[in-house]
């Protein structure tokens, strides 16, 4: 799967960094930047926190493809 981050939509509430520890990190601005941003399916650590993070994001700037999966 792929983790993207719109940073137009993105609010800097933290959440996704909070959550996602192996997936985002805070960038100088307060907005998250993306650590991983292919996640392979076998990685249920870094798959489940990137999912909670989209979720829990209140802007809604995250957003997973799951195209990339088998």
């Amino acid at each position: 799967m792929k983790v993207y981050v719109d940073l137009r939509k993105c609010e800097a509430h933290g959440r996704c960094y909070e959550l996602a520890t192996d997936v985002f990190d805070c960038r100088d601005d307060g907005k998250c930047i993306v650590l991983a941003e292919q996640i392979d399916d076998q990685d249920m650590d870094r798959k489940l926190q990137a999912e909670s993070a989209s979720m829990m994001c209140p802007a809604m700037a995250i957003s997973i493809d799951y195209s990339s999966e088998k």
